[in-house]
């Protein structure tokens, strides 16, 4: 167990274009901002689970080493320089560019 988080939770809500299609398109705005809403909720959820889970299970004895300083620099330089060979090899450009600019903004409201 570290104090790192490596990982967020991930999920996807994923339409055909068929099925898109057949989405009236004045609730497809509707749609889009309840699934948007609905992300943002799960991910609150997951981190308070995740924080009373680690309560718990410190409580239970649990051992939780420090983490040095610059652990986290070092992660985000690693992912940065391996993300070619890790990511790019199976999204498009326009894909990972939409990643990057979403991770982006994640990172500008810390």
């Amino acid at each position: 167990m570290t104090p790192f988080k490596v990982s967020p939770f991930i999920g996807a809500v994923l339409f055909t274009k068929a099925s898109w299609a057949k989405v009236p398109a004045d609730v497809r705005p509707k749609l889009e901002q309840v699934v948007l809403d609905m992300a943002k909720q799960i991910s609150l959820d997951s981190e308070r689970l995740e924080t009373d889970a680690i309560a718990a299970m410190t409580k239970d004895g649990l051992k939780m080493p420090t983490m040095p300083a610059d652990a986290e620099a070092k992660w985000t330089q690693m992912i940065s320089e391996r993300r070619n060979s890790l990511i790019a090899e199976m999204f498009s450009a326009d894909i990972l560019e939409a990643m990057d600019a979403a991770l982006a903004k994640v990172r500008a409201k810390k």
